[in-house]
Parts: structure tokens; C-alpha cells; sequence
């Protein structure tokens, strides 16, 4: 049976933390604290919290959500999975976003700029192919230790974000499990990818997957609503014809 994730997590911080202030860290080695998956991957994210946290993933875990992530160059392919059922596909080629949602006929474009509708849920791929890690810095690096096996530095912050970080289970249930504090972050030391995040009782899990050997390309009904957004955007900007 695998070892319990917030015993793990409770141990680990503490282990680190009981070294005390006037204990250094290993030394954070130099290159990136986060880098970019390579050109041609795919990655899991799986997300739970509360009770479901109480171990490190499996076959038998529940998941609050759960995005498979396929990059083939410049194009992302993302298929959600939540608790209850629904299943949400994004498609991403440079700045732009398309998100199909099941019932709804056409794509939610969002975009860098703000302007297309859906912007919501816009992901900047621009910045970083992992998102919710831009906390980290070398002011809360706390050291270097295995996670699942991996050689990991860590970073961790007492706070969450300015207005609190739920995740409630979208089937409506919620959990009273022990409680988190801060965030911690656990990045392989090696390749500078995600392994684990952890948000008060909010775990993610970072699984990378065999990488895709073709590149993606869009679905044609994403395509032609990229061409009429961005027609659309370059008609706004277009300087006005002189009189």
C-alpha cells in the first residue's frame, strides 16, 4: 500500500522546518526553478483535496478534476475530467485558446489580449506550461528532498493567495480532513518539471506521460474560429484610412 500523502507532506515539511533559521538549505543549483515541458510531451494533472488527498494517487483515487495535457510545438491539446462527469477539451496555438464545452456549439475563444470572449479561463502558455506556480522564488526555496522517488527542491509559503485558495468537489460534497497550511511546491531537481503542489488541502499530482510522436493539428471548426477572431482583432487595431 502507498504511503499516506499528508502524513508524507507533514513529515516532509517538518523535517525541513525543524532544521530551523539558522539552518541552510542545500544550495539551490543553478538554471531555471520552473522550466517549460519539452517541445513534444504530455503530461497528467490530477487534482484532489480533503479526504481524497488522504493518499498519494492511484487507480482507486478520487479526483476532483483531472487534465491530460498533449504539446506538440506551438499547439496544446487539454481534455478535463471532473468529479462529476463532465468533460471540457481546450485547444491552444500561440496566444489564442479554444474551449469546446459539451452542449455548446461553438468554441469559447479566449486570447492574451482579453478581448474575445471566454477569457476567463484563458491559460498563457506564453509564460509557463504549469500554471499556479508563480509563488516560487529563491526567497522560499527551503531545500532538496525525494518525492515519490524523485529528487525534488522545494519551495514553500505560508499563504495562499489574497483571497484564499477552495476547491470544492464541483459534485457538491466537501471534506473536513486534517488541514495544510501554505503552499508547498516540489519540482524535480533534475529536469526543473512538477511533481507535486500542494495548496492548503488542495494536491496536485504532475505525471509526466510517453510523449506524442506527430504534431497535433487543429480541428477545423477551431481553426475557422481562430481565423475569425483573429480577422476580427486586426480589424480593430488596423490604423483608420486617411481621409
Amino acid at each position: 500500500m502507498r504511503s499516506f500523502l499528508f502524513l508524507l507532506l507533514f513529515a516532509s515539511l517538518s523535517h525541513l522546518q525543524a532544521q530551523g533559521p539558522a539552518a541552510s538549505p542545500v544550495p539551490l543549483a543553478p538554471g531555471p526553478l520552473l522550466d517549460f515541458a519539452p517541445t513534444f510531451s504530455k503530461w497528467l494533472v490530477s487534482t484532489t483535496s480533503g479526504t481524497a488527498a488522504a493518499v498519494i494517487p492511484d487507480a482507486q483515487t478520487k479526483y476532483a478534476q483531472r487534465t491530460l495535457v498533449c504539446k506538440t510545438g506551438p499547439i496544446r491539446y487539454e481534455v478535463t475530467v471532473y468529479d462529476d462527469g463532465r468533460k471540457v477539451e481546450k485547444w491552444c496555438e500561440g496566444p489564442d485558446q479554444a474551449t469546446l464545452i459539451p452542449g455548446v456549439k461553438d468554441p469559447e475563444i479566449a486570447n492574451a489580449g482579453g478581448m474575445a470572449r471566454g477569457n476567463i479561463g484563458f491559460t498563457d502558455y506564453s509564460k509557463a506550461d504549469f500554471g499556479g506556480f508563480e509563488w516560487i522564488s529563491k526567497g522560499n526555496y527551503i531545500g532538496v528532498q525525494p518525492m515519490e522517488g524523485i529528487p525534488c527542491i522545494v519551495f514553500h509559503t505560508d499563504t495562499i493567495n489574497d483571497s484564499g485558495l477552495v476547491l470544492p468537489s464541483t459534485s457538491g460534497t466537501t471534506s473536513s480532513s486534517a488541514t495544510l497550511s501554505g503552499r508547498t511546491a516540489w519540482i524535480d531537481a533534475d529536469k526543473r518539471l512538477p511533481v507535486l503542489l500542494q495548496e492548503g488541502n488542495v494536491i496536485t499530482f504532475y505525471q509526466m506521460e510517453p510523449a506524442p510522436s506527430t504534431q497535433l493539428t487543429l480541428p477545423p471548426n477551431v481553426q475557422a474560429a481562430f481565423d475569425v477572431d483573429r480577422a476580427l482583432r486586426a480589424k480593430a487595431v488596423a490604423p483608420n484610412p486617411a481621409p
